[in-house]
């Protein structure tokens, strides 16, 4: 399974991280070693004969966030099921949401107290690495295991930022036994109105790094952080 959507809501990273918990109006997920999986339907209204395919036993592989000034923020849900079934009936349609689809108009990043405002477009990515598990005698998928768990953050700035650069490369001059900077925690925040997402990922450092530079156009500079942990908290008051 792959599908791609715009967001109002965040209820779906129970199933990313593995633990929600909500008081009030706020939730705050948080990852666990082996996330829950759930059932999923998909409606075909056919002119003839309707199909209702229903997914049992989902578990998201991969998750993607990806965010440009400007743009809606939209995200991607990769993941597998251990059974598929099928009928002509169909589930009730759920209605639309009157709820504002979140953009990145309203952001900032911070990475160890070093806020870097000028954010051009950013990406997070968390993948599961869930494998399939076959018994003898059967086709049908018995379990899945998650295996280490992948995180990552990129994000473009359109100038020259230096103390990103540095925390890069460890110092203005590296050395033979030196390394990256280690990031304690990078702080990513967006706002839509009152409400609030922030996205901690913790126990990094930058690994990759990218440069554009065009005639008569701005500086890219793409940066890449891998992290230990993540938690987000959505305030959705």
């Amino acid at each position: 399974m792959d599908y791609g959507f715009n967001t109002y809501t965040f209820d779906f990273l129970e199933y990313v991280l593995g633990s929600a918990t909500t008081v009030t109006d706020t939730t705050t997920f948080e990852t666990i070693d082996k996330p829950s999986s759930f059932t999923m339907t998909h409606n075909i209204e056919n002119d003839t004969t309707d199909r209702q395919e229903t997914y049992s036993g989902n578990v998201i592989n991969s998750f993607t966030l990806k965010a440009a000034v400007g743009e809606p923020l939209s995200v991607n849900l990769a993941g597998i099921a251990s059974l598929i079934t099928y009928d002509a009936s169909l589930y009730a349609n759920i209605s639309n949401s009157s709820d504002d689809i979140w953009t990145f108009q309203h952001g900032a990043l911070d990475i160890d107290g070093s806020i870097s405002n000028i954010i051009d477009s950013v990406e997070l990515a968390i993948n599961n690495n869930w494998e399939s598990k076959y018994g003898l005698g059967s086709r049908l998928i018995k379990t899945a295991i998650p295996k280490a768990r992948d995180i990552s953050l990129k994000f473009t700035v359109k100038y020259l930022d230096d103390t990103l650069y540095a925390m890069l490369l460890g110092a203005t001059t590296p050395t033979d036994g030196g390394g990256p900077t280690a990031v304690s925690s990078a702080v990513l925040t967006f706002t839509n109105g009152t409400k609030s997402l922030t996205i901690t990922i913790s126990n990094g450092i930058l690994e990759e790094f990218t440069e554009t530079a065009n005639l008569n156009d701005l500086i890219g500079e793409d940066f890449t952080l891998i992290g230990k942990s993540v938690g987000i908290v959505w305030d959705n008051s």
